[in-house]
């Protein structure tokens, strides 16, 4: 009776598709019925023997990167052979803890920041695939736990997510935060949150609080100025 002692493989291909493959193993006679996707295999795949004269079968089956682009995507392989009353199968979802392709959030590198110095924030998201990727910046002022999306509209400027294809034919991303550190900006955090297919949650990094170097001193400025104005 045929075995199958492990998931199904994934595997990426130079023109994004998937390659999937299960091997079915210790089966007798030679002839195995299989089905991807409720779809009869135009290949058989490879049969080899084995030492006690059972047969062993890897099947492969290719899909459209795409396929994967929604969470509730499966890929299902079902076999049927003489010594079984039914079909089996096996499953794949984007979600599941062997889908190969999770996004690696790296930390946020914080550069020395000053008052009013043009500064940038990176966010690396590297093991990427399907290509599907939200980043969204946020912030998250001191002493509060609340959360507020950052916009160009309120003077960041955020560059636009562009893929780089890796040698495993995975893609990594940077997301780019640029602005001018201000007084406002002391002890404030800056996130980045990272949303995919394969995520159940979305994934989040932070700064840490902040230190803008001559923001103190730039607060006695302001606060003499304040003390001359109404003196």
């Amino acid at each position: 009776k045929p075995t199958v002692s492990g998931p199904i493989k994934l595997s990426l291909t130079d023109s994004e598709e998937v390659l999937c493959s299960l091997d079915i193993e210790k089966f007798y006679p030679r002839n195995i019925q299989i089905k991807w996707n409720n779809k009869e295999t135009s290949e058989r795949g490879k049969i080899s023997q084995n030492n006690d004269r059972t047969y062993t079968i890897n099947s492969e089956y290719k899909l459209p990167g795409s396929f994967f682009n929604l969470p509730d995507s499966v890929v299902r392989v079902s076999w049927k052979h003489d010594s079984m009353e039914d079909w089996e199968s096996r499953e794949m979802s984007v979600l599941d803890k062997d889908f190969p392709w999770k996004p690696e959030v790296w930390d946020i590198p914080v550069p020395n920041l000053f008052y009013g110095n043009t500064a940038t924030l990176k966010c690396k998201v590297s093991n990427v695939f399907p290509r599907v990727l939200s980043v969204k910046w946020l912030k998250k002022e001191k002493d509060s736990e609340h959360l507020f999306p950052l916009s160009q509209n309120d003077g960041y400027n955020i560059s636009e997510l562009t893929p780089q294809k890796q040698k495993d034919n995975t893609f990594t991303y940077k997301a780019c935060l640029k602005f001018k550190p201000s007084i406002a900006d002391e002890g404030e955090e800056f996130i980045c949150r990272v949303e995919h297919p394969s995520l159940k949650e979305p994934v989040e990094k932070s700064t840490g609080p902040l230190t803008i170097e001559g923001a103190s001193k730039q607060k006695c400025v302001t606060v003499l100025y304040m003390k001359v104005d109404y003196g």
